[in-house]
């Protein structure tokens, strides 16, 4: 059962109790109210019984992926910058997402496999279980991977229910209703050329993947600022994404059979100044002085450079964002300039023109988990500061108490951050040790 307690602060009264987080660690929860004693005891016994009620499915291990994303729209979606339209529209998209299978399984379960198949069968239509979808259109797909992706993001932190986005690996495909890389235009307008079922296509895929099982498993990892920090992360990354792959292609670790594994070729896109940095960093050589350890991570660096290519256009596009954001502050103006001055310059124009709506709403997301965890740390300056004041009153009513100059109704006057419960029990552990 959980423990709590009330006392007064100013004029108001404060209800706190411990509750327990995504670790398993006792952390104290505290919430102000009225100048009403008595209605804030009744209000502490609500709270600690909706807790209690609660508790089981709010542990990262039980939670599902179903009730995670009702609680994402509860706490940030609802609460956010964005417009009430863009607000029904996600609401829309959870309660879709609701109906899929994948909504049922435990959010930590969830791998970036269920969620390419999710998003895969949106686009193109199909039914799993008694999930039926025709297939949609970009713009209302759309909608899917950017509640997925905020919701995910919310889940790293601050909830820290997982420990990565598996939303980071999937990707968007589509029917390409406007051409055909296979056949001449007069083939398709003739019907001499079919177009391939969704089954068929998945079927291509699964006949690609056994015959390219020496093909690069690339992890690109973008950073404005440098940390070698980001070896440990690539490590993790590169290990969840083995883990993937082995449960994609259907081996299994524990035959004794060989298993088939792509290489890895790992890169960095640092999208701030080089100055003197290297082209490639090491774990042993930035962690353990080079020395030679029984794993080793490499990553390969990429910064600007004087190509066209899609990355150093992406790198490019950083820097415009860095240097509005410097002018306009964390704002949507921000990232409406940044994307009016790269197309203007034809960086990524084509992609821009064509998809800036979706720029912006994950852009604005992004910006908001920022202003989440400036809220975050401002609220434990906050709750420090709140303590060391509250300390700093108990040692003053302390030494009174033991000058006995002063009642304690008196002392409550001068010291009204104390409630007269808490000085009777100052009183008495005061008593105790005389």
């Amino acid at each position: 059962m959980a423990k709590g307690s009330v006392r007064k602060k100013g004029k108001k009264w404060y209800y706190r109790f411990y509750v327990e987080d995504a670790s398993g660690n006792l952390v104290q929860k505290e919430c102000a109210g009225t100048e009403s004693k008595s209605e804030m005891e009744k209000l502490l016994r609500q709270a600690m019984e909706d807790y209690e009620s609660k508790k089981f499915i709010a542990k990262a291990d039980n939670i599902t992926l179903g009730q995670f994303l009702d609680t994402w729209a509860e706490e940030e979606l609802k609460t956010g910058i964005l417009s009430n339209g863009t607000v029904g529209t996600y609401l829309q998209a959870i309660n879709r997402i609701k109906q899929h299978p994948v909504s049922r399984r435990k959010l930590k379960t969830v791998t970036s496999g269920h969620l390419q198949q999710f998003m895969d069968i949106m686009s193109f239509g199909g039914t799993i279980e008694d999930f039926v979808s025709k297939g949609y259109s970009k713009d209302y797909v759309r909608s899917f991977s950017a509640v997925l992706q905020q919701s995910f993001r919310f889940a790293v932190f601050p909830k820290q229910y997982i420990s990565f986005n598996p939303m980071q690996y999937v990707v968007m495909r589509h029917k390409k209703d406007d051409m055909d890389l296979f056949a001449e235009e007069t083939d398709t307008d003739n019907g001499k050329v079919k177009p391939l079922s969704f089954e068929q296509y998945q079927k291509l895929i699964a006949h690609l993947g056994k015959r390219s099982n020496n093909r690069l498993l690339l992890l690109l990892e973008a950073q404005s600022s440098w940390t070698v920090n980001i070896l440990i992360r690539i490590l993790l990354y590169l290990a969840q994404s083995y883990h993937e792959y082995f449960e994609r292609t259907s081996q299994s670790l524990y035959k004794s059979t060989k298993v088939k594994m792509p290489k890895p070729e790992l890169y960095i896109i640092y999208t701030g100044n080089r100055g003197r940095k290297p082209d490639t960093i090491s774990l042993s050589k930035e962690f353990f002085d080079g020395a030679d350890i029984d794993i080793e991570v490499k990553a390969k660096v990429i910064y600007e450079s004087e190509t066209e290519d899609i990355i150093n256009q992406y790198i490019i596009f950083c820097k415009v964002f860095n240097e509005q954001r410097k002018l306009y502050g964390m704002t949507e103006q921000t990232v409406r300039e940044t994307i009016r001055i790269c197309k203007d310059r034809n960086v990524l124009k084509e992609y821009l023109m064509n998809r800036e709506m979706e720029v912006v709403t994950i852009m604005m997301s992004l910006i908001n988990d920022e202003q989440i965890m400036k809220t975050y740390w401002k609220d434990m300056e906050n709750t420090l500061t709140d303590k060391i004041t509250h300390d700093k009153d108990r040692e003053t009513a302390e030494r009174m108490i033991k000058d006995g100059e002063l009642s304690l109704e008196k002392i409550a006057r001068y010291i009204p951050s104390l409630s007269m419960d808490e000085l009777k029990e100052l009183e008495a552990e005061i008593m105790q040790l005389a």
